[in-house]
């Protein structure tokens, strides 16, 4: 089984039960999920997601059963240069979180990041919540 949407990180309004890479590793484990897209939780709260997936997404390279996924906030100046961090951390998607950031998925800022990753091949998942 593979789970496609782990925000690992801190959130203001709860505890989570695992706050190590390891201990959620083997938490997923437990729950016979054998692959799962990781992104960062920080990187959509703080200001610049640069900051939440520098964080989380160098030290998911020692499991290989987390993939790492990279949030990008398309409306900021350096998304470009987010992006090509999280390809040299090995992304194997790119995320975006529209509701958080304030933009709509009609913008021509989310057409720009949309054609820079076709052209990568590389897949764009979007979230509009957190919560439910």
């Amino acid at each position: 089984m593979i789970d496609v949407n782990v925000c690992f990180g801190h959130w203001p309004f709860q505890k989570f039960p695992y706050s190590t890479l390891r201990a959620l590793n083997e938490g997923l484990k437990k729950e016979g999920i054998s692959q799962s897209l990781v992104s960062s939780l920080d990187a959509v709260l703080y200001p610049d997601p640069d900051w939440g997936n520098e964080s989380l997404l160098p030290g998911l390279s020692f499991y290989p059963n987390l993939m790492p996924v990279g949030v990008v906030n398309p409306l900021l100046s350096n998304w470009r240069e987010t992006l090509e961090r999280c390809i040299g951390w090995e992304a194997k998607a790119i995320k975006i979180f529209p509701n958080y950031h304030s933009y709509p998925l009609s913008s021509s800022v989310v057409t720009a990041l949309i054609n820079e990753l076709a052209g990568r091949k590389m897949p764009l998942l979007v979230q509009m919540r957190l919560e439910d």
